[in-house]
């Protein structure tokens, strides 16, 4: 089984580092020009000879890697190659094999869901609210026409509602779905829970068991919000619960929470001592106990459950299951000092705004040089200069014999300094490496350097000659040389 991570090529750090389904991945632009995708082993590789991706949706991709990491656009001895992806929604298969190059038998396949969004780059988004709708896919939940004013968020996020201190977001909980051992009620139970907002609650577990559950994966439910420019700082996050009063004490009325940064960083809650831990989640407890919605209490061992939001763009709230019985409303995030009170109208769900919001906000144009489609390339015989690939795609596989490929390039617009060409094999060893100064851009690899197998012709544009001053842009290409060919 693998985990899907996104890694910045450049500097090889991790962006992400375990993309959930149908995540909303926050990136800046110079973060989406240079983009690694990863397949993790989250368990042991004996055996698996191969991995297989198939990346589709904004762009497509397909590449098989013999070794690890196993990195979608290929690596050089464990330094990423990057890719300039479009924003967008893809799917990504990974699928393992027993043998080299996707032979032998398919061990497993795993398909993940996810988007692409550089906040404030987006076109054609919404500058008001939407009804229903939620980071985790349903279509229930409360709605709001009120916009953001501090622009609009990635596609599935939550804006705030009003702006600077402010602010404040608020959604309902089955907006996530009710996922493993939660059930989404939608009338009160009997005269029990007859306040709630949206169009219904969510019960963990069941009223008569006062059971104690360990964090669980299958239990998580997962809302995002979108924090802009003049938002950050200290919050108050308070979730809407009740409690039967059927029980003594103090009984079913805790559950896990974790906040994160967008790169998936969990952030210290309260004072930061919370207690007890479970997978990065701490007990969130206290409520009414007499069968209707009321605020909770706090965070074991570290007070209040306020959080630092510390820079603008995409915070996840993470809520799991502890205790049966435990019923959920609604969850507001707020200022301390500025609480919009329970009644307060839900926040809107973003569209992928335009405009506006942090990371400099303007357009979504990439910088020049960062588009994929920077060069065309023919795969030609040296001697002969005959063509064998008319334009080389990811992908191809090169099935016809030359005793030496000539690469032959040509940039499709604007103007560079210089261009730089590395053949990288699948083993991330670099092949071969040319400066030209000016087009077409060549370079030759006879059957001495190379072996049956997968490849990646990594080109990078500059702004002065022999590849020096600033790069400007970057294109790959990946495919194949067959077995038969040398």
């Amino acid at each position: 089984m693998f985990k899907l991570q996104i890694a910045n090529a450049k500097s090889d750090a991790l962006i992400d580092a375990n993309v959930a389904q149908n995540e909303t991945v926050v990136l800046t632009e110079a973060q989406l020009n240079q983009i690694a995708l990863l397949a993790t082993p989250t368990g042991g590789t004996s055996g698996v000879g191969s991995v297989k991706f198939q990346l589709s949706g904004a762009q497509s991709l397909t590449r098989v890697e013999n070794a690890k990491p196993y990195a979608a656009f290929g690596d050089n001895k464990g330094d990423y190659a990057g890719k300039s992806l479009k924003e967008g929604d893809y799917t990504l298969k990974v699928t393992s094999y027993a043998g080299k190059n996707g032979g032998g038998q398919q061990l497993d396949a795993q398909t993940f869901e996810f988007t692409l969004d550089v906040p404030g780059g987006s076109s054609g988004g919404s500058s008001g609210g939407s009804s229903g709708g939620s980071s985790g896919g349903s279509s229930g939940g409360g709605s709001s026409s009120g916009g953001s004013t501090g622009g609009s968020g990635p596609k599935g996020s939550y804006e705030s509602v009003g702006g600077g201190k402010q602010a404040y977001w608020k959604f309902q909980a089955e907006d996530a779905g009710a996922p493993g051992r939660w059930t989404k009620l939608k009338s009160p139970d009997g005269t029990k829970q007859q306040n709630f907002k949206g169009d219904g609650y969510l019960l963990f577990g069941n009223d008569a068991s006062t059971k104690i559950t360990q964090y669980s994966k299958s239990n998580e439910l997962e809302y995002k919000i979108y924090v802009a420019a003049g938002e950050t700082g200290k919050k108050l996050i308070m979730p809407t619960m009740s409690r039967d009063g059927n029980e003594k004490g103090d009984q079913q009325n805790d559950i896990w929470i974790a906040v994160e940064d967008a790169s998936g960083k969990k952030l210290p809650l309260g004072n930061g001592d919370g207690h007890p831990v479970s997978n990065g989640f701490v007990k969130y407890y206290g409520g009414p106990n007499n069968g209707k919605f009321g605020d909770m209490g706090r965070i074991e061992k570290a007070g209040e459950a306020t959080v630092s939001f510390d820079k603008p763009g995409v915070y996840t709230i993470k809520i799991a299951g502890r205790s049966d019985g435990f019923h959920l409303d609604q969850v507001r995030i707020f200022d301390p000092a500025n609480d919009p009170g329970a009644g307060a109208k839900d926040s809107p769900v973003a569209k992928g705004g335009s405009g506006g919001g942090s990371n400099g906000g303007g357009s979504n144009t990439p910088p020049s040089g960062a588009d994929e489609d920077l060069f065309d390339f023919q795969v030609r015989d040296y001697r002969s200069q005959k063509v064998i690939e008319a334009k080389l795609q990811d992908g191809d596989v090169i099935d016809e014999a030359s005793d030496m490929f000539q690469f032959v390039g040509e940039l499709k617009s604007g103007s560079a300094g210089s261009v730089k060409m590395t053949l990288i094999d699948e083993d991330g060893d670099i092949v071969k490496s040319k400066v030209d100064n000016s087009g077409p851009y060549t370079f030759s690899a006879g059957k001495k350097q190379l072996d049956p197998g997968d490849y990646t012709l990594q080109v990078e544009t500059f702004s002065k000659a022999n590849g020096q001053g600033q790069e400007t842009g970057q294109d790959l290409f990946v495919f194949s040389v067959d077995d038969s060919v040398l």
